[in-house]
């Protein structure tokens, strides 16, 4: 959009905070300017922050609803059309009931703004006003609302993934998102202490948690100076300052000058002290997350195999060929993910299924083709091709593999296939399958899976009947 001159002398800068009131502010952003906006609006008639027409304080309710609607219709407009709004808001209580500002807020706002809410986050921050009042509990939790422009906003929710490795985790790879769980929609985040407990100097009624901005921003911005946060409700700045330290570009308003003051002599520096700290964790946080993503890859190839040889038991019983080696070849090791379609991110293996004789070769191969497309088989994002060799063949041809003579294997025995037994070599293993025919003659209970895919994971308990003691692990 080309700005003319006059227009470009009322438009606002980047990278500050601007004292005055947001209802006049607001008519002078920058269209399309904004990557995310979140802000917490002045309590109705509970908080007076020592500003004449202050919103909130000494206004009815329609005006105050009034004011809210008309900055953030301003604020859509500013906004990217990849953009959202994260708006904090409570329930208060007056005239002997209880009114429910959120959801007439949302609902207004969608109706006269274009506004779409898409979730709404229960923020339990352990204490809030007010304490509590006649007839109603103690109220420590705010609703936090997220709203975007369109259907296609931008959520990164991967940053924000659980990484923690449990039990199930272990046994069901297929199951789990190698890149971790997503959150659950209430987050547990005490605001800062302040006053005589605390050394910050933080002086605010509901100054945000840097771990909340935190967690907006790494799902709403990307570290670009022209991604810019916006907070048109400063207060203590603390979005405004976490916005700076994580080097995206950023905007405020605030009515108070006492805030403002205190955002520059005492906010920028413990927000930096902080994110100094946090941006360490959030390193070491990055390592951990790339490790559980590989290790899930790495149980699934492991246990494709193992679930390939259930699955035809289940369809063919006692017609079922006897194995006598199963091997795993992962082309890349560690496992490589590639986009081979737009929907899912697979992985490749061969497996080679060695049997003593196959009666029917063409329906056996029939019988993988149908089970490895349904699920279980087909939730492992695997892409895999699966090869029948009799025992006779394998003697014959002595195939390659994929693999040089000496390279590693590792042993997956009794269907255990989160630990390896023992590691072997290529030419070690064939050896042991071509005489395994002449020591058993039986059926085993189930074939070994070699593979070039090492995986040694323990099973941390977390699940236990009443029956059974504590957790313990699972070698």
């Amino acid at each position: 959009m080309a700005i003319t001159a006059n227009q470009s002398e009322k438009l606002l800068a980047f990278d500050r905070i601007y004292k005055g009131d947001a209802r006049a502010l607001a008519s002078r952003l920058l269209d399309r300017s904004i990557a995310v906006t979140l802000t917490s609006p002045p309590y109705w008639t509970m908080k007076d922050y020592g500003v004449p027409g202050q919103i909130g304080w000494d206004q009815n309710y329609d005006q105050y609803m009034e004011d809210l609607i008309a900055i953030f219709h301003h604020v859509h407009r500013a906004t990217r059309d990849s953009g959202s709004l994260w708006v904090v808001l409570d329930t208060f209580k007056a005239k002997g009931r209880l009114n429910l500002l959120p959801f007439e807020f949302s609902d207004r706002l969608q109706r006269e703004t274009g506004w779409k809410l898409q979730d709404v986050v229960i923020w339990d921050k352990g204490k809030t006003l007010p304490w509590s009042r006649a007839g109603q509990m103690r109220n420590q939790f705010e609703y936090i609302l997220c709203f975007s422009k369109g259907k296609d906003f931008k959520y990164e929710i991967d940053r924000l993934k659980e990484i923690e490795l449990k039990e199930w985790w272990v046994k069901y790879p297929e199951r789990y998102n190698p890149k971790g769980k997503v959150p659950s929609n209430i987050w547990t985040l005490p605001i800062p202490v302040q006053g005589s407990w605390s050394s910050n100097g933080l002086r605010h009624a509901c100054p945000f948690p840097v771990s909340l901005v935190e967690r907006v921003l790494l799902l709403t911005t990307d570290p670009k100076p022209d991604h810019i946060v916006f907070d048109p409700f400063a207060g203590s700045g603390i979005v405004l300052a976490l916005a700076e330290q994580m080097r995206r570009g950023f905007l405020g308003f605030e009515l108070n000058p006492k805030f403002i003051e205190m955002y520059q002599t005492v906010v920028k520096q413990f927000v930096g002290q902080e994110w100094a700290l946090r941006s360490e964790q959030l390193k070491t946080l990055d390592g951990k997350r790339k490790a559980l993503h590989d290790q899930i890859l790495r149980l699934r190839l492991t246990k494709y195999p193992k679930t390939l040889i259930k699955e035809l038991e289940n369809l063919m019983s006692e017609s079922m060929p006897i194995f006598r080696g199963i091997l795993a070849v992962a082309p890349v090791v560690p496992p490589a993910v590639t986009s081979q379609s737009k929907r899912h991110h697979l992985l490749s293996l061969n497996v080679y299924l060695i049997c003593e004789d196959i009666q029917n070769r063409k329906a056996f191969e029939g019988m993988i083709q149908k089970v490895a497309s349904r699920p279980p088989l087909s939730k492992f994002g695997i892409n895999a091709q699966v090869f029948l060799l009799t025992l006779k063949e394998v003697g014959n041809l002595q195939p390659r593999f994929g693999l040089a003579a000496d390279e590693p294997l590792w042993l997956y025995r009794n269907g255990r296939t989160h630990k390896f037994s023992r590691r072997t070599t290529k030419k070690e293993w064939l050896e042991a399958v071509l005489s395994s025919h002449k020591i058993v003659n039986d059926r085993p209970k189930f074939p070994a899976i070699a593979s070039n895919v090492p995986v040694s994971q323990k099973i941390e308990r977390t699940w236990f009947s009443k029956k059974q003691g504590t957790s313990f692990n699972e070698e």
